[in-house]
């Protein structure tokens, strides 16, 4: 073998081409990898977790098979769980919007309006409105000079006044002061008695703060308001006390007062020419619990 000719022939060199030099910044890149890898597999873990304990909670919320008649009523129990259950800040719902026919500014009201017949057969000291969550009743604010008086004024100069019986006699039956201890007396003509109820600033209002209580029904009758109708004067409205203390004392009686009252009147009635001079403002008002709550200008 050794002294046979050969006719191999020697290979070419082959270059390889050299390899690129990396920078620091690339050398830093590539030893994060690894990292950046384990952090993602430990959050797909951790959603995993999160997402098999919610999941197994509300399987723990489900009734039993006692509770439960069906595995569909079960399967409505569970929630699906997205993104958000995962994240760090709990998301938090929009608060409600109340439309403008579900805030307490628009309670559905009942309209209420006094009528002449019913009170005939029922009288009231005060708007027959008692069982009602919301009322709304059409009030006239009237600019008044208001007065006031005993049943007991006239028992010397007209002791036919004085028997303690109010000039309204609803169905005709008589009324008596002592059962009847507070009520207004005024001119028919602009306030029809029994059926006209009114509130006056300040009287009685301690004691009765709240509607319907606070307003008096009309039940008497007053000469100086008849008086003042007929000379086109200020329309002139007399409270009730059962002392002359009370009504007419210097220093703590009522005395005479300049006031806005607020008027509910009959559902048929027409206020006069020569009351609407003085009359301030028409509007509705919506009372609930007692308390006036909206108040719409006509």
């Amino acid at each position: 073998m050794s002294g046979m000719a050969t006719n191999s022939t020697s290979l070419p060199r082959i270059e390889f081409p050299r390899r690129p030099v990396m920078s620091a910044k690339q050398k830093r890149f590539i030893w994060s990898l690894p990292l950046v890898g384990a952090c993602a597999v430990f959050a797909g873990a951790a959603g995993d977790w999160i997402h098999h304990d919610k999941l197994s909670q509300q399987l723990h919320q489900i009734p039993t098979s006692s509770e439960a008649p069906s595995a569909q009523h079960a399967a409505q129990h569970i929630q699906p769980i997205g993104w958000n259950s995962i994240t760090s800040q709990p998301v938090t719902p929009a608060p409600a919007q109340h439309g403008p026919e579900q805030g307490p500014e628009r309670v559905h009201a009942i309209t209420w309006a006094p009528q002449r017949e019913h009170v005939e057969r029922t009288p009231s000291d005060h708007p027959a409105v008692a069982g009602h969550d919301a009322i709304r009743v059409k009030v006239v604010t009237i600019r008044a000079r208001v007065t006031a008086y005993t049943p007991y004024d006239h028992a010397l100069s007209k002791p036919e006044w004085a028997d303690g019986i109010v000039a309204w006699h609803p169905n005709g039956k008589q009324r008596s002061v002592e059962q009847h201890r507070y009520g207004l007396a005024t001119d028919w003509g602009q306030f029809p008695p029994g059926a006209t109820y009114i509130r006056i600033p300040g009287y009685m209002e301690k004691s009765f703060p709240n509607f319907p209580e606070n307003f008096r029904v009309v039940d008497d009758a007053c000469g100086q308001s008849r008086r003042a109708r007929r000379n086109g004067e200020q329309p002139v409205i007399d409270v009730r006390f059962m002392t002359r203390f009370s009504a007419i004392d210097p220093k703590q009686g009522w005395g005479s007062q300049q006031l806005e009252v607020e008027v509910i009147y009959p559902e048929d009635f027409v206020i006069p020419r020569d009351l609407q001079k003085w009359v301030s403002t028409v509007a509705w008002h919506t009372y609930s619990g007692g308390k006036l709550i909206r108040v719409e200008k006509l």
